[in-house]
C-alpha cells in the first residue's frame, strides 16, 4: 500500500510521461506526409514541458529502481511479474517489486518537495 505522498508522486509522475506525449499509441496514424514533410503533428510547448519535468525526475531515480518504477506506474504492471522480472520468485517477487516501488515514489515526491504527513 502507498502512503497519500506517494501515490501523489507516482500520479505526476505518470501523468507528465502522459502529457509529453510519450505514451504509447494504439490508433494508426493515417496522415500522409506532404512534400517530405514529417509524419504527424510536431509537439506542443505543453507537452516540450512536461517532458522535461518528466526527465528531470525520471533522472533521480537510481537506475536499479527505475525500471520497475516506471513499469509499475507507467505500464501498470503487476508488481508480482515485475518482481519476477528483477529476480525473485512466488511471494518475493511482488514484495521486492512494491519495495521498489516505494522508494521510487519517495524519491520523486522528495525531488518534488511534497511535504511529508508525520502520520504516514
Amino acid at each position: 500500500m502507498l502512503t497519500e505522498r506517494q501515490h501523489e508522486a507516482a500520479t505526476w509522475y505518470r501523468e507528465q510521461y502522459e502529457r509529453a506525449g510519450l505514451a504509447q499509441r494504439v490508433v494508426a496514424s493515417m496522415e500522409v506526409p506532404v512534400d517530405g514533410g514529417r509524419r504527424g503533428i510536431e509537439p506542443t510547448e505543453a507537452q516540450w514541458a512536461a517532458r522535461r519535468k518528466w526527465l528531470a525526475a525520471r533522472e533521480v531515480l537510481p537506475r536499479p529502481i527505475r525500471a520497475p518504477f516506471e513499469a509499475m506506474v507507467i505500464d501498470a504492471d503487476e508488481a508480482s511479474s515485475v518482481g519476477a522480472d528483477e529476480g525473485y520468485k512466488g511471494a518475493r517477487a511482488a514484495t521486492a517489486a512494491l519495495v521498489l516501488l516505494r522508494a521510487g515514489c519517495d524519491i520523486v515526491a522528495d525531488y518534488r518537495r511534497i511535504p511529508k504527513n508525520d502520520s504516514q
